[in-house]
């Protein structure tokens, strides 16, 4: 595999992963400040998604195109 694919593979990884950790963090408050967790809650986690969400989305469509280059020559 392509060593670049693998960084963007890699990048698509930790994407992932800072969903999953942004997910505990604010589970974690939620439970310590239950009464002013919510709005920080809702706000942070559809913001971190949304980032993440982009930055594995530009990554797999830069690997898709990468691909689909190296099927045309």
């Amino acid at each position: 595999m392509d060593l670049e694919i693998k960084k963007r593979l890699n990048s698509i990884d930790d994407c992932i992963h800072g969903i999953d950790t942004t997910a505990k963090i604010l589970e974690k408050l939620e439970l310590e400040q239950p009464k002013w967790a919510d709005s920080l809650i809702r706000d942070g986690l559809i913001t971190s998604i949304r980032q993440l969400s982009y930055l594995a989305s530009y990554q797999t469509s830069m690997i898709d195109d990468e691909l689909s280059s190296e099927f045309d020559e």
